[in-house]
């Protein structure tokens, strides 16, 4: 699918969408594990106002990344403290692949009716199907990543953290500047594009859906 600024409707909507669910879902877990803080600092809600960092999004929409609002947590209040931090971590990015699965299988399974729409609501709601597949698919993998302070670099540190100590603690406090770099930078072509779009290909493979 190509990007380009006509299709700026499509993306906003899909990124909301995907931003909502992904947040949603760290807030309700954490929830879930008796944490309350979530449902205090009005999380647990679908209304994209309380997730949307502005900025984050602006650059979502028009740069090569951007952010949502993190949910707070407390971990302090979990029993299980290490059990029910990678269940939150690993919530948001579950959400969206959730998400992604279950619209390219409607997709699939009605032939891509909605497509067929007469006049512009075909190409609306085909804009809206693509690239909500499309977007939830990539917050799941470019969250996936394992460098702090994405989901994925917190799922690491759960499991070497106590391990590796300060050597850890180092990494984690230089996280996210390697981030930046990798995604601003070349480095993207041999880190994260080959990640994303080879983990698209596995999600094409896996449901049948073509991109």
């Amino acid at each position: 699918m190509l990007w380009n600024s006509e299709d700026l409707i499509f993306r906003l909507i899909a990124f909301l969408i995907g931003i909502v669910f992904h947040e949603l879902a760290h807030g309700y877990v954490a929830d879930r594990f008796g944490d309350s803080t979530p449902r205090r600092a009005g999380r647990l809600t679908l209304n994209p106002v309380s997730h949307i960092d502005p900025i984050g999004l602006l650059l979502i929409l028009f740069g090569p990344f951007g952010w949502a609002k993190p949910v707070p947590i407390n971990p302090l209040v979990f029993r299980d403290r290490k059990w029910a931090l990678a269940a939150v971590y690993a919530a948001g990015p579950a959400a969206n692949l959730v998400i992604a699965v279950a619209l390219a299988l409607v997709w699939n399974v009605t032939g891509g009716a909605a497509a067929s729409l007469p006049g512009l609501w075909g190409t609306f709601w085909a804009g809206v199907f693509g690239y909500s597949v499309l977007i939830n698919v990539v917050l799941a993998l470019f969250n996936l990543i394992p460098v702090p302070p994405l989901d994925g670099g917190r799922l690491l540190e759960l499991a070497v953290a106590r391990r590796l100590g300060r050597a850890w603690h180092t990494f984690a406090t230089i996280g996210p500047f390697v981030l930046l770099l990798v995604v601003i930078t070349p480095l993207s072509q041999y880190v994260i594009v080959p990640w994303v779009f080879g983990g698209l290909r596995l999600f094409a493979a896996w449901t049948g859906y073509t991109f």
